[in-house]
């Protein structure tokens, strides 16, 4: 359901936040400036921003068709990291 709330200068701002925080731990990665052992961790977060970017730019009202690739980049992107103990609410979300 679109959100029919929030203002579009929320959503572009919360998308913009989301963005510079994707850059943030992507540079991070990239300058060995995270722990090995948080790689993966950190990577499954910046899936999750963009996920949460994709949902932003749909409640903001975007063109479903335009925003396809993006979700099935993201739903891609999710899969690498279910395992085990990944639970339905994650998967069906």
């Amino acid at each position: 359901m679109r959100d029919q709330i929030m203002t579009e200068e929320y959503f572009l701002d919360y998308i913009r936040e989301q963005n510079d925080r994707i850059k943030r731990f992507q540079y991070n990665i990239e300058h060995h400036k995270t722990e090995e052992s948080m790689i993966t961790l950190v990577k499954e977060k910046i899936t999750n921003l963009k996920f949460s970017i994709f949902q932003a730019k749909y409640s903001l009202g975007e063109d479903v068709y335009a925003l396809r690739d993006e979700f099935a980049s993201s739903l891609l992107e999710s899969v690498s990291y279910w395992g085990p103990n990944t639970s339905q609410v994650d998967i069906l979300h």
